[in-house]
């Protein structure tokens, strides 16, 4: 897992995030917010959104290398505020892929979270 805080608001960078996700041709799933519930089981924490991301190619890909590996996907991106921080966490293809040993699909996690780490690297950065 990879997390990165952020001097971005939340709503700034959940802005941010949809528009180079976008930009990128993935899909994702509208943020889910969850707020307050969770202020007993995490203290400090009032916010969070969970985006699942997924590229149309993925799938495919996935399914062809080890069929049983599609249950890794979305990916997943979570981005919430902890103390007055805002954090971005990124679950990594690696990390997603890991119970499925194959040579193939770990060189497939490493090409999209090389490319994905690096996007999230600028958008946590405001760059």
């Amino acid at each position: 897992m990879q997390t990165w805080i952020t001097p971005q608001p939340l709503d700034s960078l959940i802005h941010t995030l949809i528009a180079a996700l976008e930009s990128a041709s993935l899909v994702h799933t509208r943020p889910t917010e969850l707020k307050d519930r969770n202020q007993e089981a995490t203290p400090g924490m009032s916010r969070h959104h969970i985006f699942e991301i997924l590229h149309p190619e993925w799938l495919h890909a996935v399914s062809e290398m080890d069929p049983r590996a599609g249950i890794g996907l979305p990916l997943r991106i979570h981005l919430y505020v902890l103390d007055g921080q805002t954090h971005l966490t990124y679950r990594t293809a690696r990390e997603s892929m890991e119970p499925f040993p194959s040579p193939r699909l770990a060189s497939w996690a490493r090409a999209i979270d090389h490319d994905l780490l690096e996007m999230l690297a600028s958008i946590a950065q405001g760059i």
